[in-house]
Parts: C-alpha cells; structure tokens; sequence
C-alpha cells in the first residue's frame, strides 16, 4: 500500500496491482541550507488503484508511471535508543517474540524513574499491553486528525486509529476501517473502557465497585510484567534498534502499601454495586490494610533476539510523494507530410525492463533542482483511428523545483526507429544517456548497436582497444531474414589455459571468458 498525490493535490491511498516494478535510489545529503533532505525513491508502476482519503471504494484509477518518493532525515531517529513509553518488539530467531510498551524502573521493580526516561542494559522494565497514561487519553474529537496508533475515547471505550482519518466516528462495527476497538489486557472477551471496574465484597456483605486506572491494573495487579533487559554483548550501555538482548521475567517481593497507593494514585472512590452510591468510609486503607503485592511469577520467561523499536530505529521519513504519468502525445508524420497523433495507452512492456533514474540535484541556498531521467516504451493509438495501435520508445526528462514544489517538464520527442523497438531500457548512472537492446542515445544523438555477429563496445571508438570488463554486445541473425539475437556481458581476458584471470588489453586470439544475459 502506498500514499499518493496526484497532479490535482487530491491525496490517495493506493494500492499497486503488479509486484511487476522498477525501483531506483539515490540519497542526497543533507546540507547546512537544506536539513531535510536524504533517499530518493523512484518506482516504475503498471497501474495504480487508488482511495481517496476518507474513503472505502476505489475512486482514483492512475495509469502506468513512476512514483518518486522523498525521504528526509529524522533527527530525533538518528542515534536514537530505548526509551521508557517506546513500544519494544523482541523478534526471535523461530518467529516467536514480545511485544509491549516498556517502561524503565528502579531496581526495586516498585515505581518509575522519572528523571531519565534511557533505558540502559541491566535495568528492570515494565512490559505492558497499553499504554501506562492510557487512561488520561481525551476524548474523540470530530476535527482532530488522527494518524495510525493514536488512541481517543469514545462512550467510555477506548479504541486505536487503524488508518489516519479525520471526522469517522470510532465503532464497534467490523466494517469500520479506521477504529479498533481496544480488547481489556483483564480479559480480552472484553472491550477495554477508560477505567477498569474493580467488584468485591467487603465484611458488611455488601458488594461495591472502583474504578481504576491502567496504570493502576498494569503496576500493582499483574504478575508477570516485570522484566530484566540485557545486550547479549554484555555491554553495559543503552540499547540501539536492531541490537540483540536478553528480556528476562521476574519473580520480586513488591508489596504496596495503603499509603503507597494514596501517594501514587490519590484518594480511592468506592461505590455501592446496589445504588451506585459513593461509600466515603471505603479506600486504600480499608480495602488493602496488610497492603498490595502483584502475586509471584510462577513461570518466568526470558526472550532472546533482536529489539526492534516501533516506530524508530528508520532514520528517515517521507517528506513528500510526487506521481509522473505515461501522458506522452506522439505525432507521426508519414512520408505524404501528413502528421497523426497518437495518445498513450500506458507501457508497452514489463517495468522490469525500463528504468527511471533521478540524478544528483543542483543545490543553491533557496533552490534545489531535481532531474529524473525516464526510459520506457508505450503503447498508443491514433487518435483518428482506434485500431491504428502502436509501439513507441520514450525517453524523457523531468525536472522538478523541491523548494517552490513545482515540475519543470521538459518531454523529449520519443523515439521511434524504423528498425524495431527497444525491448528493455537502462539509464547509465548518473547521466541522461539511455542503452537499450536496439541503440544507444547520448547527448540526443542515436547510435545503433552492432548488427551480424560485430563484437563492439556500444560506440565505436577507432583509438580504443577492448579491455578487461568492457560491456559488449553480441547481435547474430541466425538464418536469412530472421530476427537479430542481442547477448549482452562483460568481457574477460583469460591465461591460454583459460583457467585463471590475465590482465592487458584483449588482442585477437586470446582467451576470454564472456557470459551473455548475466543478472
């Protein structure tokens, strides 16, 4: 699934119909002018379908192009470690792992840290399935805008953003795309609302009820929630993304006492389960007198891999995503002078054999120029004639302005050669020429690649010997008539024996290892 904005501004959320693609990555650093830049990710596409925001029905049907996606730097992701209130994945080398909110403790394993939220190797963690402050989450609100993983209140119940959304409601309804509803880590039969609702009896024989906190249930009632993190490097330091540790369960002696509990939470407001009546002669005190202690961890547990901190660890972020389409009008003029335009129908061919490249920008201090070279072959028809159908090669040169967000578009004629259509594309680093498997373009000028068995670099070079790991090109017709047959490689000069690599330049004669169509 991937966010698009198309040429209207109109932003989609889409989904690629092929894994038929072409991908191209440049990174550009970034500059004292210019922070946030970094990766540029260009992907050639056969089609895209796409939904527009707020939607559950495809709306938005883009045609084969390139998607370019722009990355900048996150600078609070750079270097950054574990830290208390991080959603902490333990992945295992079986496949199985952990997966909770973790937050730092004192050695007791009693209360937080509050001074220094770096989780450091050898501390005693809190793993919990909600967030420790989820019950201080507001709630819903109509006009806010809500990104994945967020949390609101809705009705008491608390539910997670599944898509960013803004203005639909939180449901319980399963065809809701964009709310979970949150299951209660108590029992998850049930949803979880924004307090957990303690029932007991007390020595009256009365029933009454509490209402408290997560942080309360997650801290002081469940027993197997504290942990010891360790690298596996015993090294003692902080803990990086992608680093091995050792999460280990505890079995310690807490015990919470009334006042504690009153310090930590405030007063207790107990209820009659009968009336609803508030019961000022109940609390802490009353209800915990020989205090509060989680219970033992009858089964410790300890998890070994590599920690993966959700949401961080990716240095980078996507800044903005920009779509080029295969919009190219063709004129054909034939021998009579008479011109035909023909429209594209979108690519002639798999992505896999075209290629678009973005050069190195040209930086200033208030602009940035990009260059994206495209390499591609279409299908179009004559706009007079439907069933006039043809092939064209295209290749095309865009630029875009980064600070003022605009394209400078500059669409190079296509080439049409009267000899045949090129079958795959390939843009040399960091240039605008294009090789393809018919001819070789550079600086807009074309030349054909050897025809009947030449063995040749791509041009001809008179004053130039062919050399170790030159890319050559075999181009045979196999019988009178029949179609040329391109093998395309890189030469090797071999010793006599053909058993080891010789260095020089390759002579007539000499034993060379050539493989032809290699990956």
């Amino acid at each position: 699934a991937l966010v698009v904005s198309n040429d209207t501004g109109t932003i989609v959320s889409s989904i690629l119909q092929s894994d038929d693609i072409k991908v191209h990555f440049r990174y550009v650093a970034p500059t004292a002018d210019h922070k946030d830049l970094g990766a540029i990710i260009s992907v050639m596409v056969p089609e895209v379908i796409g939904f527009a925001k707020g939607s559950n029905a495809p709306s938005v049907v883009a045609p084969s192009g390139v998607l370019i996606y722009f990355f900048n730097h996150l600078e609070d992701n750079i270097n950054r470690t574990l830290r208390s209130g991080d959603i902490l994945h333990i992945q295992e080398d079986l496949g199985a792992g952990w997966n909770n909110y973790c937050y730092r403790l004192d050695s007791s394993g009693e209360s937080f840290i509050e001074n220094d939220d770096t989780i450091y190797s050898g501390d005693v963690v809190l793993g919990t399935p909600l967030p420790i402050d989820i019950s201080n989450t507001p709630d819903y609100g109509s006009t806010k805008s809500y990104v994945v993983g967020e949390y609101c209140i809705y009705d008491n119940y608390i539910y997670r953003c599944r898509r960013d959304c803004t203005g639909i409601l939180p449901t319980f309804q399963a065809s809701n795309a964009y709310w979970d509803p949150v299951m209660s880590p108590v029992d998850p039969r049930y949803f979880a609302k924004r307090y957990h609702r303690m029932e007991f009896t007390m020595s009256d024989g009365k029933r009454y009820y509490a209402d408290v906190t997560w942080e309360f249930v997650q801290l002081c009632l469940f027993n197997d929630v504290r942990y010891r993190i360790e690298r596996t490097d015993n090294v003692t330091g902080t803990i990086s993304p992608g680093q091995r540790v050792k999460l280990t369960e505890l079995d310690l002696d807490i015990l919470y006492t009334p006042s504690d509990l009153i310090k930590r939470f405030g007063p207790l407001n107990v209820y009659n389960s009968s009336d609803g009546t508030l019961n000022i002669n109940i609390g802490w005190t009353q209800l915990f007198l020989n205090g509060l202690a989680p219970g033992a961890n009858t089964n410790p547990k300890a998890y070994n891999g590599k920690a993966i901190i959700i949401g961080v660890g990716n240095p980078a972020g996507l800044s903005r995503l920009k779509y080029i389409g295969t919009d190219v009008d063709i004129v054909v003029t034939d021998d009579d002078g008479v011109a035909q335009t023909y429209t594209s129908l979108g690519y002639g061919g798999p992505c896999s054999h075209m290629d678009a490249h973005a050069l190195a920008p040209t930086i200033e201090v208030n602009r940035m120029l990009y260059e994206f070279i495209l390499g591609y072959n279409i299908l179009a028809k004559n706009e007079n004639d439907e069933s006039d159908v043809r092939r064209f090669d295209c290749l095309c040169r865009y630029k875009y302005e980064f600070v003022t967000d605009k394209f400078v578009i500059e669409k190079e004629h296509p080439i049409r050669l009267a000899d045949g259509y090129s079958t795959w594309f390939k843009i040399m680093p960091n240039t605008a020429n294009i090789l393809t498997d018919v001819y070789f373009y550079c600086d807009g000028d074309i030349v054909l690649r050897p025809q009947n068995g030449e063995l040749a670099p791509g041009i001809d070079d008179t004053a130039r010997n062919i050399t170790n790991n030159d890319n050559l090109v075999l181009a045979l017709r196999m019988q009178e008539g029949g179609d040329i047959v391109y093998y395309n490689g890189n030469i090797h000069r071999l010793t006599p024996d053909g058993t080891a690599l010789a260095s020089g330049l390759i002579k007539s004669g000499d034993v060379v290892s050539y493989i032809p169509n290699a990956e």
